[in-house]
């Protein structure tokens, strides 16, 4: 992440993870979600978002969302 942002150098990067089924929040959605978040700030790139594609359409998730519990 860091060699692009170095050289795209994005003001930000959306983050979305699309995958099949319902809008929950699964313990491997938070995983990646955390390793992503992880990059973007190794990287010194603002990260938006995060965004969870899903079945049924789009779900915007919170920051209290990622701490919530786990599945």
């Amino acid at each position: 992440m860091a060699g692009l942002v170095e050289e795209l150098r994005p003001a930000s990067i959306v983050v979305v993870l699309e995958r099949p089924g319902r809008d929950d929040l699964r313990r491997g959605d938070r995983e990646w979600f955390a390793v992503v978040d992880d990059a973007c700030q190794a990287a010194g790139v603002a990260r938006r978002g995060p965004i969870l594609a899903h079945d049924d359409g789009f779900r915007w998730i919170a920051a209290e969302d990622l701490l919530g519990d786990v599945e």
